[in-house]
């Protein structure tokens, strides 16, 4: 069986650079839970929320999707539960793959997305340590949706560059209904992410 090609693995991340210090200890001699890697799993959920990924995520019969949806679990928990921390090419319709080809990996290496994601939670000693907050994910999604509008209205992102963007409109931008937990640190690293 041929497997799909991965644009991201948590694995790689756990196995590479992830600061040792986010590692929870491992409980009773058996394994520690592995901590989020929050900007895999909310750009699928941004996908998934704008209509970009493939019919399997769309399907509100599963539990999973439903629960997603009504932010019951964050999108971290939705990314290693229901597929195993890795997002492949068959997690999008054909609109979000040319998108996510296009803005969160190239060739194998992520560009764009990684570097606008680190800017967002600049404050933050590294993207590891963005905790899986909904309050994260909405501190993102106006970044990923004009990236997204961009590239409809040019055809590509060529152009698309942090000075082309007035930042601190979108850094100080507060989410949309649904919002904020006001006594979180926005970026502030979670023990063990989640909500």
């Amino acid at each position: 069986m041929r497997e799909r090609p991965v644009f991201d693995d948590a694995h790689w991340h756990w196995n590479g650079k992830y600061p040792p210090d986010l590692r929870p200890p491992a409980e009773d001699g058996g394994e520690a839970d592995l901590p989020p890697v929050a900007f895999i799993a909310f750009f699928l959920a941004w996908a998934i929320d704008r209509g970009l990924a493939c019919a399997e995520h769309a399907d509100r019969a599963v539990p999973e999707v439903r629960r997603l949806a009504d932010r019951s679990i964050t999108p971290w928990q939705y990314l290693d539960e229901r597929i195993g921390c890795r997002l492949e090419d068959g997690d999008f319709n054909e609109r979000g793959l040319a998108f996510a080809k296009a803005y969160y990996s190239k060739g194998g290496k992520a560009l764009l997305y990684y570097t606008d994601f680190s800017m967002v939670f600049d404050e933050v000693e590294t993207p590891y340590h963005v905790a899986d907050t909904w309050a994260n994910y909405d501190r993102l999604t106006p970044l990923l949706d004009h990236a997204y509008a961009t590239w409809q209205e040019d055809g590509g992102l060529a152009g698309w560059e942090w000075e082309a963007l007035d930042w601190w409109e979108w850094r100080d931008r507060a989410p949309e209904e649904g919002g904020e937990d006001e006594d979180a640190e926005p970026g502030a690293a979670a023990d063990g992410g989640g909500m």
